[in-house]
């Protein structure tokens, strides 16, 4: 139950903060946008609870971005980063098979 709480504050926090900036350029709105995703999922996987048989192996969760998607730039600051005892590994691919 305090999880959940946890992750409704973080969205109403992170609503408010936007709604209430709106005199920001374009480019920079599309930035901070893809700030705002690359900081949710970076702690969406800190709520996870990975099921035992995925912490076996080298330590790494891998996130792969699809295309040359402008979110590259920013979700490259990841790379490295630990969740827990897992680190971080980010891959753009061009094809889905990869």
């Amino acid at each position: 139950m305090c999880n959940i709480f946890k992750i409704f504050l973080m969205f109403y926090l992170v609503s408010w903060g936007l709604a209430t900036d709106c005199r920001v350029e374009a480019s920079e709105a599309r930035l901070n946008e893809y700030q705002v995703k690359t900081a949710y999922l970076y702690n969406f996987f800190k709520f996870v609870e990975w099921p035992r048989e995925s912490l076996e192996g080298d330590g790494t969760l891998t996130i792969c971005v699809l295309g040359d998607d402008p979110i590259v730039q920013v979700i490259e600051t990841l790379q490295g980063k630990s969740v827990g005892s897992r680190t971080l590994r980010v891959r753009v691919v061009q094809d889905i098979s990869e």
